[in-house]
């Protein structure tokens, strides 16, 4: 494991009149942190559970593999990531008003590998327990994920019957695991720092934000889900498809948000002009962009990767278990159907997370050296992130009302193709 990381500043301050104030910042960051392979051969890891190690008497009960206590950890991972920001701050005091205005302009360039499935999971349960003992006596599996190169293709539709269009050729290998992700950020704001009376000052602020859509340097190897046509997000959902990116319905991964504002607003008041007593208090919006591993994620997505995914109650299930890190692809000569994959999906109409953000505190000199105060804050959040998995088996039977064909019911919304695809929104809150 290596971390390395470089920082620079460059500020500029000039005094252009008595009353106007210019400064300026360049900004840089470089991070590196990687975490290798270490030297054992890449191959599967078998676990008593995916979801949950579990433990008897204390001990944990692990299994041959190469990472045998963590199952969906991936290595390698790291790279590194640039960071660029240009700052322009103007101040200018015209009688009773101190404005403040300016904007920012941020540039990350994140160059990163992250070897997801790299090392196949197979899993003999979810969780541990008799049922994990009973498969690994039988030798049968649970859940098999690996990721693989899919040569351009997509999953089959119907795995008994593939197609040219889905048939790739053996051996197949692993993807490519690194990207090279670019965003961009701008901000725009101005604040009023009024004194409105010589007891009372308010302030009065609004900030734009533009959180640029996550792209990649080559963009033919970004792609998302999309959802199709039906009068519900079920069927939607079960209609939709994976598309590159810049051929999706709304030409990227998801849809630029133009809306973001922000009010800034904030009083204080010298209560009785002796200044030991005050009142103050405020009340602000902040945004926080799409981020982080979820939506770096996307990789995993066809036709450039492929994490087969394969789960006991699917229409292909995961077989028996193997030492090939291709799983039901193993060979080396010939071809076979792509089978069922999971997928990463970012909502393609995802909004911006905020945050309310209110405050009032009232203050009293009680002495030279002790002061009363008595205050409360709170915040609010909105459209926060949230990642779930609606393609779950059994979803189809619930919301689409496909019949059980045997119990427990496993059909899913999407039943061929995919299965597990996490989906990240913004429709969590806070109080």
């Amino acid at each position: 494991m290596c971390q390395l990381t470089a920082y620079g500043l460059v500020s500029y301050t000039r005094t252009l009149s008595p009353n106007v104030v210019s400064q300026s910042k360049i900004v840089f960051n470089r991070l590196i942190d990687l975490q290798p392979l270490g030297t054992a051969p890449v191959g599967p890891t078998l676990y008593l559970g995916n979801v949950q190690i579990p433990s008897y008497n204390g001990v944990t009960a692990v299994l041959p593999g190469y990472s045998e206590t963590t199952p969906g950890n991936a290595i390698p991972y790291g790279g590194p990531q640039n960071f660029y920001e240009f700052y322009e701050d103007m101040t200018l005091v015209h009688g009773v008003h101190t404005f403040r205005y300016g904007g920012a302009y941020t540039y990350l360039i994140d160059n990163r590998a992250f070897g997801a499935y790299e090392e196949a999971v197979e899993a003999l349960s979810s969780e541990g327990g008799g049922s994990a003992f009973d498969n690994l006596l039988n030798g049968n599996l649970f859940l098999f994920e690996s990721a693989v190169d899919p040569q351009g293709k997509y999953p089959c539709m119907d795995p008994s019957n593939p197609t040219p269009d889905c048939t790739v050729s053996l051996p197949v290998g692993p993807p490519n695991f690194t990207r090279s992700n670019r965003y961009n950020q701008w901000g725009l704001y101005v604040v009023d720092q009024w004194k409105v009376r010589p007891r009372v000052s308010l302030t009065l602020g609004l900030r734009w934000d533009y959180f640029g859509v996550q792209h990649n340097k080559n963009p033919n190897l970004d792609s998302n889900y999309y959802l199709g046509s039906g009068s519900n997000f079920f069927e939607q959902y079960a209609n939709g498809n994976v598309s590159i990116a810049d051929k999706s319905p709304v030409g990227g991964l998801w849809a630029p948000d133009y809306k973001d504002f922000s009010p800034h607003l904030g009083f204080a008041w010298d209560m009785f002009g002796n200044g030991k007593t005050s009142l103050r208090g405020g009340y602000s919006i902040g945004y926080e962009r799409n981020f982080g591993n979820v939506t770096f994620n996307v990789i995993q997505n066809p036709p450039n990767y492929a994490v087969i995914s394969l789960e006991a109650g699917d229409p292909v299930t995961p077989g028996p278990i193997t030492i090939s890190n291709a799983g039901p692809l193993a060979g080396t000569s010939g071809t076979l159907g792509l089978p069922p994959t999971s997928l990463r999906n970012v909502n393609p109409h995802i909004k911006t997370a905020y945050a309310q953000l209110y405050s009032v505190t009232f203050e009293h000199q009680l002495a030279p050296r002790a002061i009363l105060s008595i205050g409360y804050s709170g915040s609010r959040g909105s459209r926060l992130y949230s990642l779930t998995n609606p393609n779950r088996p059994g979803s189809g039977n619930v919301y689409l009302g496909i019949p059980c064909s045997e119990q427990p019911c496993t059909d899913r919304l999407r039943n061929t193709q995919y299965t597990t695809a996490y989906r990240r929104n913004s429709d969590g809150k806070s109080l």
